[in-house]
């Protein structure tokens, strides 16, 4: 019923926004409406040009992070949950797992700050 309503929505938005300069796009459980041109890749560019950062994590389970994980420095943790192919460097079955790996990392840098 999910898919059939996200179909109907992506319809409805396609017709509103003809005479705009947008894009829809079908996403795993999302609909995303935006400027043609503009992508997370773009976007996320932008902010690892405006500085130096000590750490980068980025995880995305659809084909529109792939945008983010090609643009993604060499240091940087990019992570692909779910399966199929990924220009992320790693891959994980399952949100619970970025979660434990977020955990993961709380819990040591609290150690390095208390130490």
């Amino acid at each position: 019923m999910a898919r059939v309503r996200a179909g109907e929505l992506s319809e409805a938005l396609l017709h509103l926004t003809s005479h705009m300069d947008v894009m829809i796009l079908e996403g795993n459980r999302v609909i995303e409406v935006k400027n043609r041109g503009v992508d997370k890749g773009r976007a996320v560019k932008r902010w690892l040009e405006k500085y130096d950062w000590d750490f980068i994590f980025c995880a995305g389970d659809d084909w529109t992070d792939e945008y983010m994980f090609e643009v993604m420095p060499e240091h940087a943790y990019s992570i692909k949950v779910g399966g199929g192919f990924s220009r992320a460097k790693y891959h994980v079955r399952s949100w619970r797992e970025i979660r434990e790996i977020l955990h993961e990392i709380v819990r040591k840098e609290v150690r390095y700050e208390n130490a």
